[in-house]
């Protein structure tokens, strides 16, 4: 039995499609822990996204060497205003077909950071905020490989009336709308620590740790806090060194000793 490649080729372009709207509607599910136990529901975003690297991949061998689609020569006939709509998506669509590709593997790597083991190994090299801008830019990228798709779509099958076009379009768009306020980011609210009836606002980024030992990767501790407020002479605070306990104690904080605190 003979393998139609070529219908292989379309089925896996769809396949790839499902993949990466799948991973990312899990990666926002498992970061904004809409769902428990998030960590299986991360696990399986990461599973995903192997298996979308892999798919593209195999879909790009397909595409090299099943549709002898020429670069230059697309540009070359839209250049010569020769069939120049169907070189023009034909080209759109090898772009996005690559760009999917690539980010499907750039958010793959930057998503490791939140092991600990990657971070060990690459520190700052991947910042995992990147993987953030890699699945904006991932989904808008399969969008428009789908809006492309779906027009050689109707074609095959005959369907050339310009509403069926400007539905394409429209959905397109609305995905895209869709796709950016989802991973608009939230105005988070100023960082702030109360002593008393006193509030202190500060700027995480200024923070660094007195324990690298215990945090790492940006993180720190509400003593880091209250130690560069100290610094940048906000609060006044005397403290030392438990080695019996193995942290800082602090003996006074603006003159006052013995005091409780909470965190939200």
């Amino acid at each position: 039995m003979r393998v139609n490649w070529l219908k292989v080729h379309r089925v896996s372009s769809w396949v790839i499609v499902l993949l990466a709207f799948t991973s990312i509607l899990l990666g926002y599910i498992s970061s904004n822990r809409l769902l428990n136990p998030y960590v299986f529901w991360l696990t399986i975003h990461v599973v995903i996204v192997w298996i979308l690297v892999v798919t593209s991949i195999f879909h790009v061998i397909l595409t090299l060497k099943y549709l002898k689609l020429k670069v230059r020569k697309m540009i070359t006939r839209i250049q010569n205003e020769k069939a120049t709509n169907i070189h023009l998506l034909r080209l759109i669509q090898r772009i996005t077909s690559w760009g999917i590709v690539i980010l499907s593997f750039l958010t793959l790597i930057s998503g490791l950071k939140y092991y600990e083991w990657f971070a060990v190994i690459f520190g700052d090299f991947f910042l995992f905020s990147w993987h953030l801008n890699y699945d904006l830019l991932l989904a808008i990228f399969v969008i428009i490989h789908v809006m492309v798709g779906s027009k050689f779509f109707l074609t095959r099958k005959k369907i050339r009336h310009w509403s069926a076009d400007l539905f394409v379009i429209l959905l397109g768009i609305s995905l895209v709308i869709t796709t950016l306020i989802i991973n608009t980011p939230s105005r988070l609210p100023p960082y702030q620590v109360r002593i008393g009836n006193e509030t202190y606002n500060f700027n995480p980024d200024e923070i660094n740790t007195s324990r690298p030992d215990l945090f790492q990767n940006g993180n720190f501790s509400p003593f880091d806090v209250l130690l560069h407020l100290d610094l940048t002479g906000k609060l006044n605070i005397t403290y030392h060194f438990n080695a019996t306990m193995d942290t800082y104690v602090i003996d006074s904080l603006n003159g006052k000793t013995n005091y409780w605190y909470y965190i939200l």
